[in-house]
């Protein structure tokens, strides 16, 4: 028996008769891990393309997980809460030109809409504020802030 024999991936390699290959030795479990390799993958890279930190949803999968186990939810409904929390924001990337023509840097400002409730009004506001052009000097910032508000969608 060797290292290999636990590990989660096997590599089958054809027979070079013509006989059909056996089935995959992988239980169920095992694809899942495999399918979740893919996500993380798109998630980290959804993280980088919207300025969040790096693992961010990552991070987000794995509470989810540890508050379905506190909640005593079976283990198919925690895998669920983990595949929510990483594909949450895939795709979010999509409208980076129109964050980017609003707020000139569509990283700087991936990096705190985290922050923000954009159902609600009355937090967007002050976020925008607080955060456009945080380093730039004061007449800059105003016109930076002015700018983004006038060029959001009503």
């Amino acid at each position: 028996m060797s290292a290999f024999d636990d590990a989660p991936y096997h590599l089958h390699v054809m027979p070079s008769a013509p006989t059909p290959p056996p089935p995959p030795p992988w239980s169920s479990r095992q694809e899942r891990l495999r399918l979740a390799e893919v996500i993380c993958a798109l998630s980290l890279a959804t993280d980088v393309g919207s300025g969040q930190p790096l693992g961010q949803c990552l991070g987000s999968a794995i509470l989810a997980v540890r508050l379905a186990e506190a909640a005593g939810l079976d283990e198919d409904a925690a895998a669920e809460a983990y595949y929510l929390a990483l594909l949450r924001y895939v795709g979010c990337t999509t409208d980076a030109h129109l964050v980017a023509e609003i707020f000139g840097d569509e990283l700087a400002a991936g990096a705190w809409f985290g922050e923000l409730d954009f159902g609600n009004p009355a937090n967007m506001l002050p976020g925008i504020i607080h955060n456009q052009g945080r380093d730039m000097p004061p007449a800059v910032r105003a016109r930076l802030v002015l700018s983004a508000l006038a060029g959001m969608p009503r």
